[in-house]
């Protein structure tokens, strides 16, 4: 819950070979809780992972740490991640910030997603070395474009299918679309004008390959795809 007098400050690093780029951001920004994004405890930058904590316990040791392991090469779960903690954190009406200048070059797209559909702030601190002595230098914030492209009722149609987890039938696409209130009720017009409607809906999700559709017109079956299940995430609506 946020501290008396204001909201937290909520950080997501992630972890690479980088130690100071990680602990001064958490240091100079005052950083309240880091979320410490790592593949696994053994992995190429456990060193670093270390040498982070020990830092963090010497230089800063108000600051809560949490570490989450997760492959930081694979997109979508570093998505499902990253949404997981800023919908949890921005819920309760916390500030994240994401350090988009350590980890993989994944992990940075991710953050910059973030930033861009749910209202995080990523920033990229600068770096250098004198000797082999790492160096931080300016921590910039860059200006983000902030958005939720598609219609809300293409929108309901992603997350109809992600909540389902497998493909559906158009008529129990219908059935949803109807309880969404997207679609009239039965008999307010006709079989045919409804299965327009939806077809109307699938459309621009079909072009964009976000869904496929498979099998004879109304018989067919609606699939969400990975681009789609990307999409589905990254277009819920943010905490406010």
């Amino acid at each position: 819950m946020p501290r008396e007098g204001g909201a937290l400050r909520v950080h997501i690093s992630p972890v690479g070979f980088e130690v100071r780029r990680v602990v001064e951001p958490l240091i100079r920004l005052r950083a309240d809780r880091a979320y410490l994004v790592t593949g696994r405890p053994d992995d190429l930058a456990k060193k670093q992972w270390r040498a982070i904590h020990e830092a963090l316990s010497e230089e800063y040791k108000a600051i809560e740490v949490k570490d989450e392991y997760e492959n930081p090469w694979d997109f979508h779960a570093l998505l499902r991640l990253y949404g997981r903690i800023t919908r949890s954190e921005r819920a309760d009406g916390n500030e994240v910030l994401i350090n988009v200048s350590t980890g993989t070059k994944v992990s940075a797209m991710v953050g910059l997603l973030a930033g861009m559909f749910w209202g995080a702030s990523p920033y990229y601190a600068e770096t250098g070395y004198v000797g082999t002595s790492e160096t931080v230098g300016n921590i910039v914030f860059p200006p983000l474009l902030r958005f939720s492209v598609m219609p809300p009722q293409q929108r309901e149609v992603l997350h109809i299918l992600k909540a389902e987890a497998r493909s559906l039938r158009k008529e129990e696409m219908i059935q949803s679309l109807r309880r969404a209130e997207i679609l009239p009720e039965s008999g307010q017009i006709s079989e045919a004008s409804v299965y327009r409607r939806l077809e109307a809906l699938l459309g621009p999700l079909v072009d964009q390959r976000f869904i496929i559709v498979k099998g004879n017109r109304k018989a067919g079956r609606i699939e969400l795809t990975e681009e789609g299940r990307a999409a589905a995430l990254l277009l819920e609506p943010a905490p406010t």
